[in-house]
């Protein structure tokens, strides 16, 4: 499958660098990009959202593709190494949940009260901010 097919069964995808993508995530009905998606070797997609942690698998079965078409078959005796996702791009998803934050912030601040939905966001913000900080942790 090519990329950009790949790519057009996404929402709100915003490239973000040479072969680096963020998107809405499908497994959990992401409203704001989450999706960290990279495309190394020429034929090897990665993807990592940092919302609900969903895999290449789960979100080839919620786009309903078969993971064949994506990720070439691996070779025997080939050590799977962790390629990391560049400091840069989660920094960028990162700094998206810190604006919720202090949008929020600002509205508590002005005297503002916070509807259930406003509240469910900051939550996600935080879990967002939590996964970051772990991933870069490993």
């Amino acid at each position: 499958m090519n990329i950009d097919i790949f790519l057009t069964a996404l929402d709100r995808v915003k490239k973000t660098g040479f072969n680096k993508w963020i998107a809405c995530c499908p497994v959990h009905n992401d409203k704001t990009p989450s999706l960290a998606i990279r495309l190394v070797e020429g034929d090897r997609l990665l993807f990592h959202c940092f919302g609900c942690g969903a895999n290449g698998i789960e979100i080839c079965k919620s786009l309903n593709i078969n993971p064949e078409e994506l990720f070439p078959p691996r070779l025997e005796n080939h050590k799977r190494e962790r390629v990391p996702f560049p400091a840069e791009q989660i920094l960028s998803a990162l700094v998206h949940e810190v604006g919720i934050v202090t949008a929020a912030s600002h509205a508590i601040a002005n005297g503002e009260k916070l509807n259930a939905n406003d509240v469910r966001r900051i939550e996600t913000a935080r879990e967002r901010l939590t996964e970051g900080l772990n991933y870069a942790k490993t």
